[in-house]
């Protein structure tokens, strides 16, 4: 097995239009071998989303923040869109949609034209090595940093974000035009139409309790409270915890935010056949550097159930400053993360009235007799219709 190695690669600025989207996601490492079912590899599934995300019009450009590199990969965003044109290439069932979706603006239907099209498709895709897995925190930062004054979309590298063309960039300014609160959107999953997997979350679940596409104006606003992701339990939170959603659309609503989920109209497809990898506490660290402090895992059961965290029992180190853009304070790799506790959940009590009060109101908007519990579990963002944020013209 190859050695692997952290990497820190330079920021690269874009010129580009404001009303582009740019897409900042994240994978572990960009594979060298594939297996023979993609289906048993998320990462390959995630390939094939970032394929089709490049092939979308609204998207101008799409970067992946990268845990790891291997020691021999002198490019990173070379051998990321070859891994890409590979998977598309070898797993031709499951990249049907991607091929379809090329193919539809080439009226010759000359053979081969799909792999002319993804090529240059892919020249809007950018690998930049983070150096660990980042955080949510370490995601809104880098989207601050890297792309100010940009509409950006923090998605799930296995989300294609269909109908970006429709996004009213004006809307996403801080206090909007006329004067409002901050615009953000929470966009629930549907699925890839015959894919046979996943869960049409949009579809079957319009009270919005999961989302997978954070869209917003770069930087985040002004009040936006990092602590509530970084300091407090349980934390760090990363976009594969289980309830991280949760916790991030309490920190947005908390600044202000107006949270809208307009799936149908801008849908946020989900790419995933493989089984689950959700992010799990781990009981040490990796390599850490810097300072870190510990949470005991027994009140991440205390923040659902509501009952007084306990002071003791197994922990989990959190990086006390998450790592900006040029931080490389090393977290745990996700690796180390797998297989443990399946119950565990990042979420957290909600400690402002105002946020409480509105998310009992959603609670009982959809049939429940109030909020069950003071927790992040129960932050929902319901389906909207098209409005504020979608251009009514497309």
């Amino acid at each position: 097995m190859r050695a692997i190695v952290p990497l820190v690669l330079a920021s690269v600025m874009l010129d580009h239009p404001a009303t582009s989207v740019v897409v900042l996601t994240t994978i572990p490492l960009v594979p060298q071998v594939f297996p023979a079912d993609p289906k048993k590899d998320h990462v390959v599934e995630s390939l094939l989303a970032l394929g089709a995300m490049c092939s979308e019009a609204g998207i101008e450009h799409v970067r992946v923040l990268l845990d790891e590199v291997h020691t021999d990969d002198a490019s990173p965003t070379a051998h990321l869109r070859s891994a890409v044109a590979r998977a598309a290439a070898q797993y031709t069932d499951r990249a049907s949609v991607i091929i379809r979706h090329l193919n539809a603006s080439d009226a010759s239907g000359a053979a081969g034209s799909h792999a002319t099209n993804l090529v240059q498709a892919l020249e809007k895709l950018e690998a930049m090595v983070f150096g660990r897995q980042p955080t949510y925190a370490d995601m809104f930062r880098h989207a601050g940093e890297a792309f100010p004054g940009r509409l950006v979309a923090v998605a799930n590298a296995d989300i294609v974000l269909r109908g970006a063309h429709r996004l009213d960039a004006a809307a996403f300014a801080e206090g909007g035009a006329d004067g409002r609160r901050p615009l953000a959107l929470a966009l629930s999953a549907t699925v890839v139409k015959g894919a046979g997997c996943g869960d049409d979350l949009c579809g079957k679940f319009p009270m919005g309790w999961s989302w997978d596409v954070h869209v917003f104006r770069a930087p985040l606003a002004r009040g936006f409270d990092y602590a509530l992701l970084e300091a407090l339990p349980p934390a760090p939170v990363f976009m594969n915890a289980m309830g991280a959603e949760g916790r991030v659309g309490f920190a947005l609503a908390s600044a202000g935010y107006e949270l809208l989920n307009p799936c149908v109209d801008v849908a946020a497809e989900h790419w995933h056949c493989a089984p689950k990898t959700h992010a799990k506490p781990a009981a040490a660290a990796r390599g850490n550097e810097g300072t870190t402090a510990a949470v005991p895992a027994a009140a991440i059961a205390a923040s659902v159930s509501g009952a007084a965290p306990s002071t003791t029992g197994d922990s989990f180190p959190v990086t006390a400053a998450a790592g900006r853009v040029s931080g490389l304070s090393t977290g745990v790799p996700r690796r180390a993360r797998r297989g443990l506790a399946k119950a565990a959940r990042v979420d957290a009590a909600v400690g402002n009235s105002a946020v409480l009060a509105a998310m009992d109101a959603t609670v009982r908007r959809f049939g429940h007799k109030g909020l069950p519990a003071n927790s992040t579990r129960f932050f929902w963002v319901p389906r909207t219709p098209a409005g504020r944020g979608i251009l009514s013209h497309t």
